[in-house]
């Protein structure tokens, strides 16, 4: 089945045969020559059509899984907003240009089922090299028949699709408590078994705030008063807030709206853009979701210890942090010549 047809299918070899595959394949995407062989894609034994899934966007087109590769080709046309298509990613973040992917089955370490707009329709692999790869399928019951494949092909892969039950299995939160693993790894684990991706800019990995004490020239980390209460979301740590939201919730008497205690998110792409301004791929984006240019200068992410006071105080800004605060502090430097106070703009 070609991009763009309603639903997602599954074809066997014989069906293969039927369908005259070499005419679809050169017609279809014109260069797949040069990536795989014909009789690799012609030995396929399912193809599905999906989105893989990247922090810019998405390019829609094909998966086709063969006895030895995973092999995804694009598709440079629009995709349909029929059932199930409605439920991937937005026409507007669509990417409609080649992309071709493959990936030899051996080579596939782990495979994680995953969500995608809140529907559990994708899945995540990650490959001996170190990297991972996103893809949606639409519909839960064709990506759990990919994962059972793939699995089944290569049974050295480990298999997470009850995340819930593996993360107790795996016996990490003792792991933790003994000190076999750090902070950092127990935090990135609780977020990969929670089905956030760095391939997800709307599911990113989330991590807390620690320190309260952002002035400080010394800080005393045996003083309890440095530290935020980790029992609390960031929203609760201010009692005012709390009040407020509270008082928000019991007045709200909208028949359209249902009852909430916060207008805003821990995390969301926004947030993720908001830290991230000095590196691409999120200077692009941050751009763009400002129609072209940078946001105000007084917006714009430059003081930690500023942020932090706006998220204690201010009831509309609950953001908690990214991973990067705690691995890679280049995100916070202006080491791009375009990035620096000229194109940022000037503070009121």
């Amino acid at each position: 089945m070609l991009p763009g047809t309603p639903f997602p299918s599954i074809n066997t070899v014989d069906d293969l045969e039927k369908m005259n595959f070499r005419k679809e394949i050169a017609q279809s995407v014109g260069f797949a020559n040069d990536v795989f062989s014909l009789k690799e894609l012609k030995d396929k034994i399912m193809k599905v059509s999906c989105e893989y899934i990247i922090l810019k966007g998405a390019f829609f087109g094909d998966i086709n899984i063969s006895p030895k590769y995973l092999n995804f080709i694009s598709c440079e046309k629009s995709r349909s907003d029929e059932p199930p298509y409605k439920f991937g990613a937005l026409k507007s973040v669509l990417i409609l240009t080649p992309k071709r992917k493959q990936f030899r089955i051996k080579d596939i370490v782990k495979i994680y089922s995953r969500r995608y707009n809140f529907f559990k329709s994708s899945f995540e692999i990650f490959t001996k090299s170190g990297r991972s790869y996103f893809f949606n399928v639409y519909v839960q019951e064709t990506r759990d028949e990919i994962i059972r494949i793939i699995t089944k092909m290569n049974p050295k892969i480990e298999k997470f699709t009850n995340q819930s039950g593996e993360f107790e299995k795996y016996d990490y939160t003792n792991k933790w408590l003994r000190h076999e693993i750090s902070n950092f790894e127990y935090l990135m684990t609780i977020n990969m078994f929670s089905g956030r991706s760095f391939n997800n800019i709307n599911e990113y990995p989330v991590f807390p705030w620690i320190l309260t004490n952002y002035n400080s020239d010394d800080l005393d980390l045996n003083d309890e008063t440095n530290y935020r209460d980790l029992g609390k979301p960031v929203g609760a740590l201010n009692s005012k807030n709390v009040e407020y939201y509270l008082d928000r919730y019991h007045n709200l008497c909208d028949p359209q709206i249902p009852k909430f205690h916060y207008g805003t998110h821990y995390s969301s792409a926004g947030v993720i853009m908001h830290f991230l301004i000095r590196l691409e791929p999120f200077t692009s984006l941050g751009i763009e979701l400002q129609n072209g240019k940078f946001d105000i200068p007084d917006r714009i992410f430059s003081n930690i210890s500023a942020t932090w006071n706006s998220c204690f105080s201010n009831a509309s800004d609950v953001k908690e942090l990214i991973p990067e605060f705690f691995y890679f502090p280049e995100f916070l430097k202006n080491m791009y010549i375009y990035i620096n106070l000229k194109y940022f703009g000037i503070y009121q």
